[in-house]
Parts: C-alpha cells; sequence; structure tokens
C-alpha cells in the first residue's frame, strides 16, 4: 500500500490525515494496528489518521506503508486460507451426501 500524501484539508497541528492507494478499509487497520502495535492511528473513512507525537519519527511514511502493506498480505492470506478450508468442507460433504459441488 502507499501513501499519496498528507490531505491538508482534514490535518491540524495535532493530526496528520493521509491518503493511500487503495484506501484504507476499516479490516485492513484492524490488522495494521495489531501488526504495527503503534498506539496513535485513526481510520477515517478510507483515510489514514495520525495522533502520535508530532512530529512523526523520521522513519514514519516508509515504516508505515510497510506495515500497511503486511496488513493486506496478512488478509489476503487468511482470505486465501479460510477459502480452502470451505472448498475442502463441501468437498467433504459432497463425498459423504454423493451431491456434486456446482
Amino acid at each position: 500500500m502507499k501513501i499519496l500524501g498528507i490531505v491538508e484539508a482534514r490535518s491540524t497541528e495535532t493530526k496528520i490525515t493521509l491518503k493511500t492507494q487503495p484506501p484504507v478499509t476499516h479490516a485492513v487497520f484492524e490488522k495494521f494496528v495489531e501488526i504495527s502495535q503503534v498506539d496513535g492511528f485513526e481510520h477515517s473513512v478510507g483515510l489514514l489518521v495520525w495522533t502520535g507525537p508530532m512530529p512523526p519519527p523520521e522513519d514514519f511514511a516508509p515504516q508505515t506503508e510497510m506495515n500497511l502493506t503486511a496488513a493486506e498480505e496478512a488478509l489476503k492470506a487468511e482470505d486465501t486460507r479460510a477459502k480452502g478450508e470451505q472448498k475442502a468442507f463441501l468437498q467433504e460433504i459432497s463425498k459423504q451426501t454423493g451431491l456434486p459441488l456446482i
């Protein structure tokens, strides 16, 4: 995930609002918070908001992008695993019942 920049109209001296590509979803934000273990972030309508110490640390942007990307990848892996488990379950039911998967 890439940070495109600071949303000037939604930023103040106490918060920096960041626009990302793609926009931050609630699920990505929750996983991001879990992975980064950094206090000071909020989620607001597809945007990431920093309310931590000002100014942010020097490595703020690259570290945040890295953690957002890790969050996206973790969610994709969880989704792939869940779909695989569902498919295996349905195949077993199909085998037991003699009904095909359609």
